[in-house]
Order: C-alpha cells, then structure tokens, then sequence
C-alpha cells in the first residue's frame, strides 16, 4: 500500500492509494461529502431516449421514471465494523436515503440520479465522521447500476467514473480517484470505488478501483474484504 504526499491541494489518487483526509482539513474534518459521478460510453439518441427513440416507438418508462434504455447507477455507501458489513439496514443508496444514530442523520444521500447526465457529481452522500459510532472504523463508497443484468448493461459501457472526497464545511476537494478505462469490467455490474477508514482516530480514504458481478447492493457489501 503506497501513501500520498500531503499538501493543501487536492490529490489525485490512483488505485490503492490511501490519502489522510483528517490532515487534509485546517480545522478539523467533521463532515464529509462524498461526490460520484459518470458518463456513458458512445450514447446514441435511441439509447437517450431521445427523438428517434420516441419515433419507433422507444423509450418507454418504468417506475423510477426512465426509459429502459437509460443507464441508471446508484451510489451507495456501507457504515462497516471492522471491514464488514453488519447490518443491511445500514446501507444508505437512493432507497434508504439517511442512516441515525441517537437521532443524529450521521449518513444522507442527497438523491437519486436517474441518467448520469450533465457535468459535475451525479450524486452526493454527506457524512458526519464526528458524530460516526466508535465501532464503525470504515465506510465503503461503490456504485451499482439499477438493473444491470437485466437491461444487458456493465461497466464496460461506462467510460469515465469518479469519486471525490469534499471538506463539507469549507467546500475544499480533498481527493479525486476516477477511472476512465472501464473495459475491463465489462461483465461487472457493480464498482467498489473506495472506502473511508478511521486509523488512530483519524480519517483516511484509499481508492480501491474494481468491479464485481454482484447485481445487489447488499451481496457487494457483504463480499467486501480490505485488501
């Protein structure tokens, strides 16, 4: 495992390199806001469902209000003890948006991206490290795309991915890690991008960088092993 450099700039991480967040933050990080983001791999018009996809009839939407040729990846994050993932109620993704503890919102997700479009982070997690319970030492941060197996779509058609991790209070990125050669995960539905790790009561982030075929979120929480 090879760590970065400090210095008052973002730093870019590449994979399995571990980055000190706590010594990143001049006054002491508290909060945390973890920004993913992606673009699809040669998007067509019928694939946007865009005009010739409404003119033959394409498009059609589901309940989530997407056409079922959109690409729709959920960012997720896992509150871990020691590496492993406990508890699945405690997995916080577009469906369970906020994860208490003593009436604290210690983890929320602040929406659901349906089609990854535009600049900027697709989707943001916030999470308050000050107020995390002593017990969980990591929180794992992945994506999985919504349907995946079902709609034929990997990562192998996605080909930019990015997450980065935010002083949530003074608005400064503390470190990026992003992909953009994805082919290689071209039978994988899910993308384990990094986990943010409490060592000597301070906060690190290491980028991790793969992918698996594990079409449920909580069956990737579970399988995850600190490597």
């Amino acid at each position: 495992m090879s760590t970065v450099n400090l210095a008052k700039k973002t730093v870019n991480l590449s994979k399995k390199q571990v980055v000190n967040l706590s010594k990143q933050s001049d006054n002491g990080l508290t909060r945390v806001m973890i920004g993913l983001g992606w673009d699809e791999a040669n998007k067509s018009p019928i694939s946007s469902g865009g005009f010739f996809s409404r003119l033959f009839g394409g498009g059609s939407s589901d309940q989530r209000g997407h056409s079922e040729h959109d690409f729709d990846l959920d960012a997720w994050v896992a509150p871990m003890k020691c590496g492993k993932n406990i508890n699945n109620e405690d997995i916080i993704y577009f469906g369970r948006k906020d994860w208490l503890h003593k009436g604290m919102n210690i983890i929320h997700h602040c929406g659901d991206n349906l089609t990854g479009a535009g600049d900027g982070d697709d989707e943001q997690i916030i999470i308050d490290l000050a107020n995390m319970p002593s017990e969980y030492d990591q929180v794992l941060v992945a994506v999985t795309i919504y349907k995946g197996n079902e709609r034929r779509q990997t990562f192998g058609d996605i080909k930019n991915i990015f997450v980065r991790a935010v002083d949530e209070k003074t608005g400064f990125e503390m470190c990026r890690y992003s992909d953009s050669n994805l082919v290689e995960y071209k039978d994988c539905y899910t993308f384990i991008v990094g986990v943010l790790l409490k060592e000597n009561n301070e906060w690190q982030f290491r980028a991790e960088g793969y992918g698996t075929r594990d079409t449920a979120i909580s069956y990737a929480a579970s399988k995850y092993k600190r490597g």
